[in-house]
């Protein structure tokens, strides 16, 4: 039986998951065996406090665990996991706790129709259980043969969180440990097998459509009522005995108006000062269209706003006097685009419309159903006070207004009536009938509407039909300093335009104005004009959080003024932020980051230092359009996010603010609001310098004249140079790992350039190219998880530092190149994954935003504004740094959507290539090239895409040159092979020659190949230590005779036999050694041939360039052939034995009869080999046929030996 139920875990169509997972008394013992299905984790542990940890065993390969804990049979643990990259993560087990939030009788309640506020019962709802906080997920999906809550908590990954199954067809899990604000869908496995993702029908909150999972959020934290008053007299009234004026608000795109707002919020600006001002009794709010989406129907539609901006216009409309009416749920639905139609794999909620094919309707012979509709207008009238829903009373109300629960709620009939018109006598009829009174006789609103008018201009009571009256507006005698108080806007605002609600505003007293600040922990705050700076004006504190006003004789645009107080027992003046609105952004930035064409929009968004009005100060800039309120903080505030309030400018999801006061050297970090859940903090995207890891904040940081570049020469002749017709030797370093100081500590960028350059000018590399130097927080990502693209790693000092690396670099005659990684980006909490509280920059759904074998998240290349970042970032490092050229890290995980995943969602036509990824390569491309004329644009690219380093307006990519993966693959393999092998594997050599010239290649030994116990390059070689040593001698002569440019990682120059450790540095001593110290100066003088010999870089990319000499020695392993430059009279002739067998007269063909001069051996004893070079040996072609030539050459091929022939050009005829 345990056997049956764990191959149903593994199989993912349990459920019953608490029958097999979490803890369970061992049968006969006294003991406690605990099991957990881990599908991510290495290994995994069970931690108990107080007794250390104690590992688990892994009973099947997919990720099932378990352990007996012998003498106990109850016990409070947490688990404990390791994934593949070494990653800890310490949780409470979801399975320890087996308490039914929704009971048996919750379900036969359900069941018959008759569970009383559904909606607190099923979804997300946050709980107690056993002294754990966390979420309760619940569903009601009684065909499903399997459910999991998947979401940012569990990586989407569906194992993680099987639901178990009631009798009622509900599910459900506990889930310790998450908290409000979490994202999540449910996966279903229906009765067929098929899996699909659903929202959760009975979410209070959702991502804005086309996204549509929900959030875990509690609406009754989200705002604070005020209407008790109103709604006790709604519910003792019998009736209402006024006449009743209704006005309709529409919500939609486009200008604002009080007909048709676009945000919840306009309903307070707009709206309802239109709905006093004319009479209105009653507002109806059309939360729905007919042809909309609707991932829940408990949600207020996202698009438009919060929810806390919702309840706070309710809440206001009855302080004064209106009622809301709800437009309810459509009764007939369209067939496309609905997410509760086929459910779980039938059709439980919905049924086919009646004489309407093309229409659906809800199943309301279903009484869960029923209780469904129920509970939604119970919700909307409960928690957000809604007085009526307007819906088809012959279809809902006539099915659902005797129910017992439907007691408090009031249908009104559907009438497409006129916007600000009266209800109908029969909307009247029905209205009077679910509250039990007469029905009023109806009123002209226009009447209506007059007399409220005449009633306000009168000062007197508005007359309102059968001799009721009611005020429409009240009186008020405050005097006028207490009108800012009851005026100010609605708190709500502060966190998207504070400055409406802070700083200095005109009042309607002549000569007066209110300043006001939010000045949280402050004591004795005061007020100092310019003009008058030893006369203090007290703060009066305003009953909100930490908000202050002062009442002064001033004109509010010429007032200047400083702000003093104590907070934390320090006393300081300060200019307010607020004083002004200053914006460091122009419309046209928007605009073109919109477009995604701001190709320097790291110079608008992210902390700059800058003077407005002859203030000193630092303007805070972000994207963040889905947060409900951004804050700066820092030590300058005490990382208070109450303080500093971000402005969101309409319409670009920018939030920015100008503090005076601050400088250079600031730590900062954004704090969010997200529209549900608590407050976290972001590092900034677009910061320029950071803390050193483990630090996570922002520096601010100006790199503007920070270093005195001397690299002009340089520049200027990299832009007129080909650069594919140049030598390119490049050594990969890794800074934090190439060499240590003393006391094992990184060198700096400086001490790099005091050591490194030397070491590359003595070994005769062309170029550096460094991996990833922006930040990250992980080092043993070794640089490729980062969190601040536009940050240099602060492991090494500050960002003028690497200017002067880069710029010694060059006036030494050595390009720079850097590994550049906009593929991916990692999970961590502080950096740009979840940034806003949604998927901002990466995809929500994990098919298309997780890369599965790193664990991080994919940028999402569609949104104009992560192609925008992305490419002002390539830019920001060609201009400010003055790189050579970008490496491009994992190109083909960007242009596949199927790459290395087993579920993934195709292209729009169906295919597996990243329409939105191509573009945004090709963009970057484009633009690189035309703005840095002879940079590098080189793509790590592992598949047979075409046209990678081709023009786009070739039909290619765009880059300049692509990695010969193939080509390293097929060498390494055949070296690998012990030497009486090899003839078998002879075509690996020469297989690379066949599309050598479709792509302008350079030839990697790079860092990945000497990690993950791949070996190092030494270690990969056969045999005996010389015989190794002779092998990647040999490996790296055919590497630089092949057509492409070069690239070896470094170590790989001395053959450090120990594979790459990132924590340690190279194995210097190893220099001590003869062998190291000889292949240490095969590889210098090597890289002097290549670079002083135009037959080996001038042609590389055609095959004019290359000519075969013995291509199919598959029996002797020997290879020749021929490199030319342009003029194909400078040529070089190689010959590499690659067997163990010494051939002292081979015989191959020349393709000139001439003298050749032998100018490098592999074998030369200063080299580590056994051969006595005779300098200017000469070998005379001989009128010998062989291998299609008519002259040929016998040479001697000592074992595993490459020779290189040039020849005389002064017998050539």
């Amino acid at each position: 039986m345990l056997e049956q139920q764990i191959q149903k875990i593994i199989e993912l169509r349990h459920d019953a998951p608490y029958d097999i997972l979490g803890p369970h008394p061992v049968a006969g013992k006294q003991a406690l065996a605990i099991r957990a299905f881990l599908p991510r984790a290495e290994r995994a542990y069970v931690l108990v406090d107080g007794k250390g940890k104690r590992e688990m065993q892994r009973l099947h390969p997919d990720g099932l665990f378990a352990i007996d804990i012998p003498g106990v049979t109850e016990l409070d643990y947490r688990l404990v996991t390791v994934d593949a990259n070494g990653h800890a993560d310490t949780f409470h087990d979801p399975y320890a706790v087996r308490k039914p939030f929704f009971t048996h009788a919750d379900g036969r309640a359900f069941q018959r129709g008759a569970l009383d506020a559904l909606f607190g019962k099923l979804g997300a709802h946050p709980r107690v259980k056993k002294g754990l906080r966390g979420i309760n997920f619940t569903l009601w999906a009684p065909h499903a043969s399997r459910v999991s809550v998947v979401g940012s908590f569990n990586r989407w990954d569906g194992r993680r969180h099987p639901l178990e199954r009631h009798d009622s067809g509900v599910w459900e899990v506990f889930i310790p440990d998450l908290e409000l604000g979490e994202l999540y869908k449910y996966e279903i496995r229906n009765a067929d097998g098929a899996v699909f993702l659903k929202p959760d029908p009975l979410a209070f909150q959702t991502e804005i459509y086309p996204h549509n999972a929900a959030f875990v959020c509690d609406l009754k934290r989200h705002h604070d009522w005020n209407d008790r008053l109103w709604l006790a007299r709604s519910r003792e009234t019998p009736g209402w005995t006024l006449p009743v004026a209704v006005h309709r608000v529409d919500f939609g795109e486009g200008s604002a108006s009080p007909e048709r707002v676009s945000r919840y919020s306009q309903l307070q600006e707009l709206v309802l000062p239109y709905l006093r001002e004319h009479g209105a009794t009653h507002v109806e709010l059309a939360l729905w269209t007919f042809d909309e989406t609707v991932s829940s129907y408990f949600a207020p539609n996202p698009r438009y706003g919060r929810p806390a901006e919702l309840m706070a216009f309710v809440d206001a409309c009855h302080q004064h006097d209106i009622a809301v009416i709800l437009d309810w749920i459509p009764p007939l639905l369209p067939r496309e685009g609905q997410e509760l139609s086929w459910f779980d794999g039938s059709r439980i909620y919905d049924a086919d419309a009646p004489d309407a094919p093309n229409l659906l309707a809800f199943a309301l012979e279903r009484p869960e159903v029923r209780n469904f509709l129920l509970a939604n207008a119970q919700f909307w009238r409960q928690v957000y006070h809604v007085d009526a829903l307007r819906t088809d009373v012959r279809t809902y109300a006539a099915r659902l207004k005797g129910h017992p629960m439907a007691a408090d709620l009031r249908f009104l009939l559907r009438e497409n009536a006129p916007i600000s018109a009266t209800l109908t006598a029969d909307e009247s009829a029905v209205l009077a009938d679910h509250l039990g009174a007469a029905p009023p006789e109806p009123v002209s609103s226009d009447a209506l509407m007059r007399a409220a008018n005449d009633a306000i201009r009168d000062g007197e009571d508005a007359s309102r039909g059968a001799g009721d009256s009611a005020k429409l507006q009240r009186e008020d005698n405050s005097p006028p300093w207490k009108e800012p108080t009851k005026r100010r806007p609605p708190i709500a605002r502060r966190f998207t335009d504070p400055h409406a609600l802070l700083g200095p505003h005109p009042l309607a007293e002549p000569g007066l104005c209110v300043v006001r600040a939010l000045l949280p922990d402050a004591e004795a705050p005061c007020l100092l004009p310019e003009s008058e700076p030893n006369l203090l004006h007290p703060l009066q504190w305003v009953p909100e959080d930490g908000l202050f006003e002062v009442i002064v004789a001033a004109d509010p645009t010429a007032l200047r003024y400083r702000l003093n107080a104590t907070e934390r027992g320090h006393n300081h003046t300060f200019v307010d932020p607020y004083a002004a609105t200053f914006s460091f952004l122009g419309d046209q930035d928007c605009y073109l980051f919109a477009e995604g064409n701001h190709y320097q929009i790291y110079e608008r968004l992210g902390a700059h230092v800058c003077r407005v009005d002859g203030q000193a100060g630092v303007n805070f800039a972000v994207w963040a359009p889905n947060a409900r309120r951004i804050s700066v903080v820092g030590p300058f505030n005490y990382w208070d996010g109450r303080r500093h309030p971000l402005r969101l400018r309409p319409g670009s999801g920018i939030w920015e603010l100008f503090v005076p006061g601050l400088g250079e050297g600031e730590l900062y970090k954004f704090e969010i609001v997200p529209r549900s859940g608590p407050a976290f903090l972001k590092t900034d995207p677009y910061a320029f310098y950071t803390e050193i890891p483990p630090g996570t904040a922002s520096v601010v940081y100006d790199p503007d004249g920070k270093h005195p570049w001397r690299d002009g020469e340089w520049v200027e002749r990299r832009a007129q140079n080909k650069v594919w017709e140049q030598p390119v030797a490049i050594y990969e370093v890794h800074p934090g790992s190439w060499r240590h100081k003393a006391d094992g500590g990184f060198l700096s960028y400086r001490e790099l350039a005091d050591q490194l350059i030397p070491y590359v000018l003595e070994m005769g590399f062309t170029h550096i190219e460094f991996l990833p130097l922006a930040e990250h927080p992980y080092g043993p990502s070794w640089g490729y998880q980062i969190s601040n693209f536009y940050a240099p790693t602060a492991r090494y000092g500050r960002p003028e530092e690497l200017m002067e690396l880069i710029d010694r670099c060059h006036r030494h005659g050595i390009g720079v190149i850097l590994d550049w990684v906009p593929a991916h980006f990692p999970k961590d909490a502080h950096a740009m994954a979840w940034f806003d509280g949604t998927c901002l920059y990466e995809h929500a759904d994990p098919r298309q935003g997780e890369h599965p074998d790193w664990g991080t998240l994919i940028f999402n290349y569609g949104r104009h504004e992560i192609e925008n970042f992305l490419i002002a970032n390539a830019l920001y490092w060609l201009k400010t740094f003055h790189f050579d050229g970008l490496r491009v890290d994992a190109v083909a995980s960007m242009l596949y959507l199927d790459y290395s995943k087993k579920d993934w969602i195709p292209n729009r036509y169906g295919g597996n290539e990243n329409l939105e990824a191509i573009e945004f390569l090709k963009h970057t491309n484009a633009v690189v090239h035309a703005q840095f004329p002879g940079v590098m644009m080189i793509a790590e690219e592992s598949t047979a895409w075409p046209n990678v380093s081709r023009p786009t307006d070739m039909g290619g990519l765009g880059f300049g040159f692509k990695w010969n993966m193939g080509w390293m693959h097929d060498v390494l393999s055949y070296l690998k092979e012990r030497p009486e092998h090899r003839r078998h594997h002879h075509h690996k050599l020469g297989f690379g020659l066949t599309y050598a010239f479709n792509e302008n290649f350079i030839l990697s030994l790079s860092h990945d190949e000497v990690v993950h116990l791949k070996k190092s390059l030494l270690g990969k070689m056969p045999g005996d230590e010389r015989q190794q040593f002779a092998n990647l001698r040999v490996l790296y002569a055919f590497m630089y005779g092949h057509p492409g440019k070069k690239l070896i990682f470094m170590g790989g120059e001395f053959g450090q036999p120990s594979e790459w450790n990132h924590d340690a540095q190279l194995e210097w001593p190893l220099l001590r050694q003869s062998h190291h110290r000889r292949l240490q100066t095969f590889v210098s003088d090597l890289n002097r041939l290549y670079a002083g010999e135009r037959a080996l870089y001038q042609v590389d990319f055609r095959g004019a360039g290359f000519e075969w000499l013995d291509a199919g020695g598959a029996e002797t392993s020997v290879l020749g052939f021929v490199r030319k430059a342009r003029d194909p009279r400078e040529a070089l002739l190689f010959v590499l034995n690659f067997s163990e067998r010494h051939y002292s007269h081979y015989r191959i063909g020349a393709p000139y009869p001439t003298t050749y001069r032998e100018i490098f051996h592999s074998d030369a004893h200063e080299y580590g080999g056994s051969s006595k070079i005779v300098p200017g040996y000469t070998i005379t072609a001989e009128e010998v046929f062989s291998h299609g030539f008519a002259f040929s050459i016998v040479l001697n091929l000592p074992p595993f030996s490459a020779v290189v022939l040039k020849p005389d050009p002064l017998r050539l005829e």
